[in-house]
């Protein structure tokens, strides 16, 4: 169990859920509980719910919970923060039939430490850059293009939201890797950080990472980012500079 602040830890939920607003619908069920929910992305990431507070959970908002989930044809999902007073919520679910597939790293900047590439430049793209940006990040996390429509759309909803900024990695004269950097009051949230395979291990995402990092530093932001434990990218952000603030359990319903 990890110790963390709860105002601090409160700006790290409030950042990512403004961040991913863009790319799911949102729905509250509560003031302290809400979902997202995604027939265009699969993953539990744009498709979970979670309670904001531990004493939000109740054994008569699970029910409608998953009802949501079930009419969009979508397995129900949780986040839960492994933290003291959120171990009950996961107890329940687990009770009805609920399971732990991964886990979500919540990290934040504490030293920054960044060897990066300077042949690679990253730039803070425009609306007339949304297609380079979305082809690159599709093609790092999923090395296909057949959501580009669905995922354009997403991108320049984002970016009419004036926090938001799409970072493009240029390497030989090419797209090489993609970030988005979302600031809230106090953070400077780091998404979507993604490296095409024929440019891994070449410091593509160390460079934007540092671009990033200089960018929130002249605004005042901390630097947070979330990374799925099963992606083995933790000892990755934590060799840069950042360390673990707290994790979230993810449940999926049992079929």
């Amino acid at each position: 169990m990890v110790a963390v602040d709860i105002s601090e830890d409160n700006d790290h939920e409030l950042n990512q859920l403004g961040w991913w607003s863009h790319w799911a619908k949102l729905i509250w069920f509560s003031k302290q509980c809400y979902a997202f929910l995604s027939r265009v992305l699969s993953e539990p990431l744009f498709n979970h719910s979670e309670f904001l507070d531990p004493g939000a959970y109740g054994a008569e908002l699970l029910p409608e919970i998953e009802v949501a989930f079930q009419r969009e044809g979508l397995t129900p999902s949780f986040f839960v923060k492994d933290i003291e007073g959120y171990h009950i919520i996961g107890e329940k679910l687990r009770a009805n039939g609920y399971r732990v597939i991964d886990q979500l790293s919540v990290m934040k900047m504490v030293s920054a430490s960044f060897n990066g590439n300077a042949e690679v430049k990253p730039e803070v793209i425009g609306e007339d850059g949304i297609e380079r940006w979305c082809e690159t990040y599709l093609l790092s996390f999923y090395e296909e293009n057949d959501l580009l429509v669905d995922v354009m759309e997403i991108a320049e909803r984002a970016l009419k939201d004036r926090r938001t900024k799409l970072i493009l990695a240029i390497y030989d004269g090419v797209p090489a890797g993609t970030l988005a950097l979302y600031e809230t009051e106090k953070i400077g949230g780091v998404y979507c950080v993604g490296t095409l395979p024929r440019f891994r291990r070449s410091g593509v995402a160390s460079t934007m990472l540092k671009f990033a990092y200089e960018l929130s530093r002249e605004d005042g932001k901390k630097l947070a980012l979330q990374t799925f434990l099963t992606d083995s990218l933790e000892r990755f952000y934590m060799e840069r500079g950042f360390r673990r603030a707290y994790i979230k359990d993810v449940l999926v319903k049992s079929e």
